[in-house]
C-alpha cells in the first residue's frame, strides 16, 4: 500500500511539493486553512502564479481535515513570520496541534518551515508526545529546509536539499520521496538541529553581505565612482560574494536573521553584527522613501500626488487622494 502523504500548507513553498508529489503518483493530499485558496486550486487555479496547469483530485484537497484521515508522512510548509519583531510560530504550533489526530501509528512529520534550532522537537514534543504515543517509538520527525526564492528561475527541483530525521530508521522513507521529486544532491545533516540551523545561516550571510554593500555605495557615489563597474570588476575574482545593493524583501531574508538573533539571545550570545546589518538595511527604506518625497516636493505650489497622497506646499500636512 502507497504511504499517504499530507502537505499542510499550500503557500509558494507547499504548492510545489503537492504538485511534484502527485505529478509522480504518490497518494497525496493537500491543506491550507483558506478555503479560497483551496477553492482555487479545486478550479485549477494556482493563487501563488507558479503553475500554470494544475490539476489534483478534489476529494484531496481540503481546508478542514476530518479526523478519520490518517496519513504516514506530513510535510510541514508554513509562514514563520515576526512579531513585534520576534519570531511568531503560531501557525506551525497550531498545525502540530491539528495533525496529531490524523497521525498513523509510526507516522513521520516533515517540517520545511524556517524555524531556529530545537523548534521542530520541542513542538512535536509539546502538542503530539503522549504515553503512548512516543517520538522515535510511535512517530517521528524530519526537517529539510525550504530553498525555493520566489521569482528566481531556479524551480524546486533544481534546488540541492539538506534532510535530517529524528532516526536512522526512517531516513531512506524521507529520503527515496525527495529523490523522485529532485534533480539535485540530498545531503544528510546529523541532527535535526543543524539543518534548522543552516537556513537562518544562509539567509543572514546574504542580509549581512547586502548591508555591507549597501553600506559603500555612500562612499562609492562620494568618490564618483560607478557602483556597477565595482562589483562587476570585483566579481572577477573567484572567491567575491557578489550581491546587488538595494532593499532586502521577500519572505526570508528580513526575517531569518531576527530568528538568529533570538535564539543566540536565549543563549546569552550577542549577534551584535547581524543586529547592525538588520539596522542598515531596513533604514534604507526610511532613506529612500525620504529622498523620493523630497524630490517629488521640490515645488512647493505645486500638487502631488504619489501612491495615493497629495502632498503640498512642502509642509508636512497631506491628504489622500480621491
Amino acid at each position: 500500500m502507497k504511504k499517504k502523504i499530507l502537505v499542510v500548507g499550500l503557500g509558494y513553498v507547499g504548492i510545489h511539493i503537492l504538485y511534484k508529489l502527485n505529478e509522480k503518483k504518490f497518494n497525496v493530499s493537500g491543506y491550507d486553512k483558506s478555503k479560497k485558496k483551496i477553492n482555487n486550486l479545486k478550479d485549477k487555479i494556482d493563487s501563488t502564479l507558479q503553475y500554470k496547469n494544475i490539476n489534483f483530485d478534489n476529494k484531496k484537497l481540503f481546508s478542514k481535515i476530518p479526523r478519520k484521515f490518517k496519513f504516514d508522512i506530513v510535510i510541514l510548509c508554513l509562514p514563520t513570520p515576526l512579531k513585534n519583531n520576534k519570531p511568531d510560530l503560531s501557525y506551525l504550533d497550531d498545525a502540530f496541534k491539528k495533525i496529531k489526530y490524523n497521525l498513523e501509528n509510526q507516522a513521520i512529520i516533515l517540517n520545511e518551515s524556517t524555524v531556529y534550532p530545537g523548534t521542530t522537537r520541542m513542538l512535536a514534543i509539546k502538542n503530539i508526545q503522549k504515553k503512548d504515543f512516543i517520538l522515535n517509538k510511535d512517530f517521528y520527525i524530519a526537517y529539510s529546509p525550504e530553498r525555493i526564492s520566489p521569482g528566481d528561475k531556479i524551480r524546486f527541483s533544481n534546488i540541492n536539499k539538506v534532510l535530517s530525521v529524528s532516526h536512522n530508521s526512517i531516513y531512506k522513507t524521507v529520503y527515496l520521496i525527495y529523490r523522485k521529486i529532485l534533480n539535485k544532491k540530498i545531503i544528510k545533516a546529523n541532527s535535526i538541529e543543524a539543518a534548522e540551523t543552516v537556513k537562518i545561516l544562509e539567509n543572514s550571510q546574504r542580509d549581512l553581505n547586502i548591508a555591507l554593500i549597501n553600506q559603500f555605495v555612500p562612499l562609492f557615489q562620494k568618490l564618483n565612482l560607478n557602483t556597477e563597474e565595482i562589483l562587476k570588476l570585483a566579481s572577477t575574482k573567484w572567491n567575491f560574494y557578489n550581491v546587488i545593493p538595494g532593499l532586502v524583501g521577500g519572505q526570508c531574508i528580513p526575517i531569518d536573521p531576527q530568528y538568529a538573533i533570538s535564539v543566540a539571545q536565549k543563549n546569552n550570545i550577542n549577534l551584535s553584527l547581524l543586529k547592525l546589518s538588520r539596522n542598515v538595511n531596513e533604514s534604507l527604506k526610511n532613506s529612500i522613501l525620504k529622498k523620493i518625497t523630497k524630490k517629488l516636493q521640490k515645488n512647493i505650489y505645486k500638487k502631488i500626488i504619489f501612491f495615493g497622497v497629495v502632498y503640498k506646499n512642502n509642509t508636512s500636512d497631506y491628504k489622500y487622494a480621491k
